[in-house]
């Protein structure tokens, strides 16, 4: 059975007596891979810092690995110790590449023999070996980010926390980045919980993929949230997202709100929707992404909706991009948000 290395239970955070975060229960298991998305303000920074132990939760309970945190213990330096984050942007000194990876090292008193070995195999693991006497502030802010992730990964922790570890960074930097993710979920055995604002990202790394919308979990993905304002026209409660989409029936006062539509409950076919009970709309594919066993379907039908689907539809369909197509979905696959 799968082991849950955190356990948070009713975790609240509040700066100056505005609540940011509001977690009723979340559980994240050993050794997997966890993606946290969701927009500016919805608190992901803030999870990660009450994760790695740096800052305190205003209310709630946080359990590490069966052992409850900020309890007064004296074990709380060797709990924080077992955690890394990587911040973003990442701090570095104004020093070499080399110095910056050895930092923590060097707090933690080992050896320096063991520190220089340390040091060569954690820029050997991001690719920056070559770098280990450059100015560290002088880097691209790509090869800041892998230094920074080299001095995470000297201290081998047991979690690693990234946030927005490919935000500002370019597609070259990314893709190494997010190669780096995956090699140490496969071969490290880490336990990997990083945030981004990109759901393609998310569903390409992570094994779990968990939404934060104003603070709070939620069961919607991230992906297709959309902002409109419901009205009632004949008795039927409609959402109008733009001039030409609007979608029905919805629950709701009149006026502003937003809704979301999980990626994997939309079908794309060739036909429109025969039963009524199923919205259809008709647009045409402007982007398709493959990743390992999905495709990333992007079809504009006046909003730009997000389809995942798997290769095999895909082939059987031969679609092509720029073709028009249907995008099927039901009625409760529109979520109030």
């Amino acid at each position: 059975m799968e082991k849950a290395i955190y356990q948070l239970r009713g975790v609240r955070k509040s700066y100056d007596g505005r609540a940011v975060l509001d977690i009723a229960e979340l559980d994240l298991l050993e050794k997997q891979t966890c993606a946290l998305v969701g927009p500016n303000g919805s608190g992901k920074t803030t999870l990660l810092k009450l994760l790695a132990l740096v800052e305190r939760p205003t209310a709630g309970e946080i359990v590490l690995d069966s052992t409850r945190v900020w309890n007064g213990s004296a074990n709380h330096t060797d709990l924080a110790r077992r955690v890394t984050l990587v911040g973003h942007p990442p701090f570095l000194f104004n020093r070499s590449v080399g110095y910056n990876v050895a930092y923590g090292m060097k707090l933690r008193g080992l050896p320096r023999k063991l520190i220089k070995e340390k040091t060569h195999e954690a820029l050997e693991t991001v690719g920056m070996e070559d770098f280990r006497k450059r100015d560290a502030r002088g880097l691209s802010s790509g090869e800041q980010q892998r230094v920074a992730l080299a001095r995470a990964l000297a201290l081998e922790p047991e979690i690693l926390l990234l946030d927005e570890p490919t935000a500002s960074v370019d597609r070259k930097h990314a893709e190494k980045i997010e190669a780096l993710i995956k090699r140490l979920a496969s071969e490290h055995k880490m336990t990997v919980l990083f945030s981004t604002h990109n759901y393609h990202e998310a569903a390409a790394l992570a094994d779990r993929i968990i939404s934060l919308y104003d603070g709070r979990v939620e069961s919607f993905a991230y992906e297709n949230l959309f902002a409109g304002t419901i009205y009632h026209q004949d008795g039927i409660g409609r959402i109008k997202l733009s001039g030409k989409v609007s979608i029905d029936p919805v629950s709701g006062p009149d006026g502003p709100a937003h809704i979301s539509i999980d990626p994997r409950a939309i079908t794309v076919s060739r036909e429109p929707a025969t039963s009524p009970d199923t919205h259809s709309y008709r647009g045409k594919i402007v982007s398709m992404t493959m990743h390992e066993s999905e495709v990333h379907l992007i079809i504009n039908v006046g909003v730009r909706l997000t389809s995942i689907v798997t290769k095999e539809p895909l082939s059987e369909l031969r679609l092509k991009l720029g073709e028009e197509v249907y995008c099927l979905f039901a009625r409760d696959a529109v979520k109030i948000i």
